[in-house]
């Protein structure tokens, strides 16, 4: 019988959500690579999807109740492991899901021998004294503690998200693995030649990054074009307000399926984010572009120290120094990117997860216990 387990998610396609795009792109390739099922739980009672997406089972879970969750887990239906992908604002508008953590301990406490498996996207959240998010913080960062608690293994994005969770659990860094994000728009298995790529820069993404990048980051962006040669701006996604005039043309693109976006970065040269540089690793933007082979261009002050294997100058480049490149330095950055990409594809990504729960389950295989005799079952039924 093949291996299946629970992936617990905030949402799921057609709802915009990094988070579901990822957890849908790991089943199908750790199904086709490695024979692992999944069947998918979606924690949001306003989802609307099909009950099945691409050949898995979706279940909507419609309360926010821990001893519904816990009760419902337990269901003789219900894979043994589970893999959690947590966000706290994905389950809970303040960040604070209490009802996730008290059904899941539920759950852990009546079956002890089922596993959890946690894949923290996001830690917690912190801000000024103004903000909620400031006296939320300490309540997420217990959460965040108690998944990790309860975790078999737990998986997280970047360096400085491992670091930290060492620390704050007084565990050793390797207890935890670190999977940067892989690009949901695809990974082409190889690269068109260089020439034949138009001079084109991309700007993809959310809404509120890309304004930021045309309303905030103009001069970058007219610079950058000035300096490598790049014709036009591709704008792909949702609308994000009136656009300020350019020197070249922008060229909006909107929404477009995956296949359609990857066939739109084969064809551009350059990528502009404004993504904060320490966190590039959480950075499904970034993933893209790298995995497409095309340059990441950033403005001036988005350099900060980047502990995933990433430096300025090598695999992305901003606007403090690319006065200093020729148009052929992109070229030489994408590939850069690729290849630090290529240490995480999905297939990596895939394998390792994968590895983690076929050991988990031999170690539930052993712990289990052994079956009762023959003569005693029936002796019971016939007592």
């Amino acid at each position: 019988m093949p291996l299946e387990i629970l992936q617990i998610v905030p949402h799921l396609p057609p709802s915009i959500s990094g988070v579901g795009d990822y957890a849908c792109l790991l089943a199908a390739q750790m199904q086709a690579a490695h024979g692992l099922s999944t069947k998918f739980f979606v924690c949001d009672p306003s989802w609307r999807g099909d009950p099945e997406i691409n050949g898995f089972s979706v279940e909507r879970f419609d309360s926010h109740d821990a001893s519904e969750l816990a009760l419902r887990l337990a269901a003789p239906d219900m894979p043994d492991m589970v893999l959690l992908h947590y966000v706290g604002y994905g389950y809970h508008k303040r960040g604070c899901p209490l009802w996730l953590a008290r059904g899941l301990r539920s759950w852990k406490k009546a079956l002890p021998g089922r596993c959890l498996v946690v894949m923290l996207h996001e830690l917690y959240a912190s801000g000024p004294p103004w903000s909620s998010s400031f006296w939320t913080s300490p309540i997420q960062r217990a959460l965040v503690k108690s998944f990790v608690r309860m975790s078999a293994h737990t998986v997280t994005n970047l360096q400085s998200s491992r670091r930290l969770l060492a620390r704050i659990m007084s565990n050793s860094a390797n207890d935890f693995s670190v999977f940067p994000v892989f690009s949901n728009v695809g990974e082409p298995p190889s690269l068109p030649h260089w020439g034949n790529r138009r001079p084109r820069l991309v700007v993809f993404g959310n809404p509120a990054w890309r304004r930021q990048a045309y309303v905030e980051h103009q001069t970058a962006l007219e610079d950058a074009c000035a300096a490598f040669g790049l014709e036009e701006i591709v704008d792909i996604g949702s609308p994000c307000g009136v656009l300020p005039k350019f020197r070249v043309p922008v060229v909006l693109k909107g929404n477009l399926p995956a296949e359609e976006i990857s066939a739109q970065l084969l064809n551009a040269r350059a990528g502009f984010f404004t993504y904060p540089a320490a966190y590039l690793g959480k950075s499904g933007v970034f993933a893209a572009y790298a995995a497409h082979g095309v340059a990441p261009l950033t403005y001036a002050k988005n350099v900060a120290a980047n502990g995933d294997g990433l430096s300025e100058r090598d695999h992305f480049i901003s606007t403090g120094s690319w006065y200093s490149y020729g148009a052929g330095e992109l070229q030489r950055v994408g590939v850069a990117a690729r290849a630090w990409y290529a240490n995480h594809a999905i297939d990596v990504q895939a394998k390792g997860y994968s590895e983690i729960f076929q050991l988990l389950d031999r170690e539930i295989a052993r712990a289990a216990p052994a079956p009762l005799p023959v003569a005693y079952e029936t002796e019971k039924l016939t007592a």
